[in-house]
């Protein structure tokens, strides 16, 4: 075995007495790698192994590809350099073999420059680099760097695709289809219809009233979409000024208006490859409505102040609390945007039109909050749940979610009582004080609530008509 330092072409047979200077090569070391040198010539020991050590390497040989391997198997090595022509098992086995065994590992592999078909197949079947016998030293550094580069790479990529499938996964838990609590028939409608259009990219159109879950069927089709693995970015049309909502968008370039310093990608850019949920777009202006229709159509974008029109890969999912059959007929509201949006719409129930779902929710937000505010609050007494169901709740389910949040920071016990929740103590102050739960007059308090709950829809259907 010949190394050539870059001292000429002069080939120099190295041994322990006779290494070149490798204090000019230090300064190309970026990694501190392991490395698993095997081939059968014993002057490899003396002279390549010998000198990566002086570089600083941690350095193991191996005589042979079946020695080889069995160390490869006990230890943590990044990159094998092996020579191809061995007795036994060759360079090619031993490559086919390692990357059976780990994925991450690298390999760069020796061979004579009469031999170049042997290196190519070595490419083709994973070898990372060949370098050609006379070996020279800065070949040898510079192969070292650009595989330790390489690997760098994969595992980078690795590590962001674990940490994406991880947050996909603890997404997938949190937003999933189990969220959707209830066995009415109605919310069985609703999880029967997400789950139908999982397997499509269909626009689909969500409707109902404020606090029913309408952003929550929209994750739930998302992270049970092909798409689950890319992006959920949603925008709430509502809540941003229409001066800003086309930025919001679309992006803008730098100094495309006055506070514009650096160039921003919009949401469309953001969820590219995923879903794009677009709430409350009955608020959303004509003007805007018209440009995202281009938008839907063309399936292109053009950041503000920008030239350049930019393709975009996204699901849209929209919804909104209002009429919108009654914004269109005001002129409010595009109709050719609605029947763009409104390719599969998902109809969500007020909760007072599911009320038997309303103990299931109540122990879901129990347990949550129970777990996060640490109180081992475990269930909600039956007077508590009696009232509950009775109540109109008008801010459906996140009214329900804020009541058992505040119930359970406020109890004292196991058990929700009637008294831990503040907002129905008007109907409270009827019945007759007592500790015992059992001391409530149930039957006027639920009379009183559904007196109330009656009024207050006489009065929405005069305030309407």
């Amino acid at each position: 075995m010949h190394l050539t330092p870059d001292t000429g072409h002069q080939k120099v047979h190295l041994t322990p007495k006779s290494t070149p200077d490798t204090k000019k090569y230090e300064h190309m070391i970026e990694n501190n790698l392991n490395l698993l040198v095997i081939d059968d010539e014993k002057v490899v020991q003396d002279s390549l192994v010998g000198f990566l050590r002086d570089m600083g390497y941690p350095v193991i040989y191996a005589a042979d590809g079946k020695e080889g391997l069995e160390i490869f198997k006990k230890n943590n090595i990044d990159i094998i350099i092996t020579d191809l022509r061995m007795p036994g098992m060759d360079g090619l086995s031993v490559l086919k073999a390692a990357k059976e065994l780990s994925g991450p590992v690298e390999l760069i592999v020796m061979t004579a420059y009469g031999d170049m078909d042997s290196a190519i197949a070595a490419m083709r079947a994973g070898a990372s680099d060949y370098i050609l016998k006379p070996i020279k030293l800065k070949e040898l550094i510079a192969s070292l760097q650009r595989t330790g580069r390489y690997q760098n790479l994969k595992r980078e990529k690795e590590f962001y695709r674990k940490k994406l499938k991880d947050v996909t996964t603890r997404d997938q838990k949190e937003f999933g289809l189990q969220n959707i609590i209830g066995e009415s028939p109605a919310i069985h409608k609703v999880i029967d219809f997400t789950q139908k259009v999982w397997e499509t990219d269909t626009t689909v159109f969500i409707t109902g009233e404020s606090g029913t879950g309408k952003e929550l069927v929209a994750k739930a089709i998302h992270y049970g979409s092909k798409r689950k693995g890319h992006p959920f970015v949603g925008l709430n049309c509502a809540s941003i000024h229409e001066s800003l909502l086309e930025s919001e968008l679309y992006g803008h370039e730098k100094g495309a208006f006055t506070d514009a310093r650096e160039m921003k990608k919009g949401h469309f850019e953001l969820a590219r490859g995923g879903t794009l949920f677009l709430d409350e777009i009955g608020d959303m202006s004509l003007q805007a409505q018209a440009k995202l229709l281009r938008s839907l159509e063309e399936k292109k974008i053009r950041r503000v102040g920008g030239q350049k029109e930019i393709d975009v890969d996204v699901r849209i999912l929209s919804a909104t609390n209002k009429n919108i059959k009654r914004l269109i007929e005001e002129d409010k509201f595009r109709k050719d945007l609605y029947y763009r949006l409104n390719v599969f719409q998902i109809e969500i129930p007020p909760l007072r039109e599911r009320q038997s779902d309303i103990p299931l929710l109540a122990d879901f937000f129990l347990k949550k909050f129970s777990r996060e505010t640490g109180k081992e609050v475990v269930t909600v007494s039956e007077d508590a749940l009696k009232i509950l169901a009775a109540y109109p709740f008008y801010g459906n389910v996140r009214e329900l979610k804020n009541l058992v949040e505040r119930a359970v920071i406020l109890s004292s016990g196991p058990k929700l009582l009637p008294r831990d929740f503040p907002p129905l103590n008007d109907s409270l102050n009827h019945s007759h004080s007592g500790s015992s739960e059992g001391s409530f007059e149930l039957d006027n308090i639920e009379k009183d609530l559904i007196k109330k709950a009656y009024g207050v829809r006489i009065r929405l259907s005069f305030t309407i008509n």
